[in-house]
């Protein structure tokens, strides 16, 4: 991913714009669907959301289920509204001329930073990743490394809009 300052129509006018290779695009396709489906079935994968919604009081039971009483619907229809919002920016890159180009208003591409990084949650927890230089273990089974490089992309998806975000602010 290639990330850019650039003039966009709405908001303040000042934006970004994301070069996606085509690998790039086929994994935010492949992998956005599969984070929508848990949030919307938390059911089919309580560790994922346990980790997207982490407890506010974790050393008192009755709080915490409390809180999730209040405060869980909203929560995830934030997070839903996210998803939605990222998908319709996605749609917005033309996938048939690679690199696709994307122009994303300041709040878009923030928008994406937190969805990416949902993304590579999501993947870590499948893959039982739990040490933070994960990166220098890869997976010992085949059939985990196709989400192990997905999520070495995500990582550096994320560290692009990351850096670009960064120096915008100085």
């Amino acid at each position: 991913m290639k990330v850019r300052r650039c003039e966009v129509s709405g908001g303040d006018g000042r934006g970004y714009e994301i070069l996606l290779d085509a690998a790039e695009f086929a994994i935010l396709e492949d992998v956005f669907p599969r984070l929508r489906e848990i949030l919307l079935h938390p059911e089919r994968s309580r560790k994922v959301i346990d980790r997207l919604f982490p407890p506010a009081h974790l050393d008192d039971a009755e709080a915490q289920r409390e809180f999730r009483r209040l405060m869980g619907e909203t929560l995830l229809q934030t997070r839903l509204a996210a998803m939605a919002e990222f998908e319709k920016t996605l749609a917005r890159a033309d996938s048939d001329e690679l690199p696709a180009r994307l122009k994303l208003t300041e709040e878009e591409a923030n928008l994406w930073l937190h969805v990416i990084n949902d993304m590579r949650l999501m993947l870590a927890l499948e893959l039982g990743i739990t040490e933070n230089d994960w990166e220098l273990d890869p997976p010992q089974d085949a059939a985990d490394v196709p989400a192990f490089v997905m999520l070495l992309e995500l990582t550096d998806m994320q560290h692009h809009l990351i850096e670009v975000l960064r120096r915008s602010m100085s």
